[in-house]
């Protein structure tokens, strides 16, 4: 196994990896697509940057959600100011997998400043860690269940199919 064959797999279930290998004829939906999540972003980042600003003096969490500020601000710019065929091929000639991990930037710093507060808040590293498992289990239990798919390798409709056609 290699590492671009584990990638693959991995990129499309954080971001938009399989969205931009197969885009539409015009590229105008994905466009929205991305114009649409990093205005999400932005406004949870924002809404990290003022918590950090008025109730805590933890300087690290401040700085780090700010520098994420400018990163996605700069994002939504490039996405809201080409069209949608310029923002094609800019992603052509980036790459789909660099795009998308840049693109996954702003999510892992959210995830980031959560854990964060989560501490400032619980006050104890097991509980927070508590906290993010039992909030994620229903993804981890999606993620897991793909994973161990990918990882038999294959789906369950063409196994099925393989054992009716041994008996």
């Amino acid at each position: 196994m290699t590492l671009v064959s584990f990638m693959d797999p991995t990129l499309s279930l954080f971001t938009e990896s399989d969205m931009l290998k197969q885009p539409s004829e015009s590229f105008g939906v994905e466009a929205k697509h991305l114009l649409d999540n990093s205005k999400v972003a932005l406004t949870i980042l924002l809404g990290f940057f003022a918590v950090e600003v008025t109730l805590s003096n933890n300087s690290f969490a401040t700085s780090f959600a700010g520098t994420l500020i400018v990163f996605t601000y700069n994002l939504f710019t490039k996405y809201q100011l080409h069209r949608s065929a310029d923002l094609k091929s800019h992603i052509d000639v980036l790459g789909h997998r660099t795009f998308a991990v840049l693109n996954a930037i702003p999510r892992f710093g959210i995830f980031v400043l959560t854990i964060i507060e989560l501490y400032r808040l619980v006050g104890n590293r097991f509980g927070v860690l508590g906290v993010m498992v039992i909030g994620a289990t229903p993804t981890m239990l999606v993620w897991v269940m793909g994973s161990w798919g990918w990882i038999v390798g294959g789906d369950g409709a063409s196994q099925r199919g393989e054992r009716e056609d041994a008996a």
